[in-house]
């Protein structure tokens, strides 16, 4: 068991705080994101389990606009090839940050199923 444990890789993301709303949500998936998830890939190209920490502390706002096209973004161009046994979690997220990504997120899946639906 402890072997596997020390296999786990964790990576923490600290978002600019001279960062804004759309800025820094961008900020966090164009230049953040893609190159963290290389650390839970090893060089035979396999994902090492881990914690993928995105800390939230610096983002002091977020207009829905920017949080619509960062769930967009996620849940159609992020989670369809997210590794396996990688965990996200937003740490030391602000909690109206929080309400306005969470309202884009049901926005985002509910304007999804409306387009399976032909």
């Amino acid at each position: 068991m402890s072997e596997k444990n020390k296999k786990q890789q964790d990576a923490k993301i600290i978002v600019p705080k001279h960062m804004k709303g759309r800025e820094a949500g961008l900020h966090a998936f164009n230049v953040v994101i893609d190159p963290l998830l290389m650390k839970f890939i090893d060089h035979k190209n396999h994902v090492v389990p881990g914690i993928c920490q995105l800390d939230m502390s610096g983002v002091e706002s977020i207009d829905y606009d920017a949080a619509h096209e960062l769930m967009t973004r996620l849940q159609t161009s992020i989670w369809p090839s997210w590794p396996e046994g990688v965990a996200l979690q937003f740490i030391n997220m602000n909690p109206s940050v929080g309400r306005t990504l969470m309202r884009a997120k049901a926005d985002v899946m509910a304007e999804q199923e409306g387009n399976n639906d032909g």
